[in-house]
């Protein structure tokens, strides 16, 4: 049991600790939270996605996989299952992510050929 006298409880280097911790974390969060309105525009042109498609299927995504995350925590009874169906939706998020973009850069490559030969 600890008393008010206790040199821990009363360190107020701790306090400020904790302070910073949750302040670097909070603007981390929502430092990237607002990022993508930065990035949607300009990686939606690139690619040729329109923003419409890439806000469904993205939220479209998170919605799906909070509720198979739901639903895994309920039959496992820990996040171990949730953890693991998490970390493999993002491999494949990427894989998806390359494979699109390898689609487009061949198009307008081939593209691009093809208005060189005229």
């Amino acid at each position: 049991m600890t008393t008010a006298n206790d040199p821990i409880d009363n360190d107020p280097r701790y306090g400020w600790i904790t302070v910073f911790i949750v302040f670097t974390l909070s603007a981390l969060s929502f430092g990237s939270l607002g990022s993508i309105s930065v990035f949607l525009k300009p990686l939606s042109m690139e690619f040729g996605w329109s923003r419409g498609m890439t806000s469904f299927f993205g939220w479209g995504g998170m919605g799906l996989g909070r509720f198979i995350d739901g639903y895994l925590y309920d039959l496992t009874d820990n996040y171990l299952g949730s953890y693991t169906f998490h970390s493999l939706m993002g491999v494949v998020n990427l894989v998806i992510l390359a494979l699109f973009s390898l689609r487009i850069y061949r198009s307008r490559r081939s593209l691009d050929t093809a208005g060189a030969q005229y």
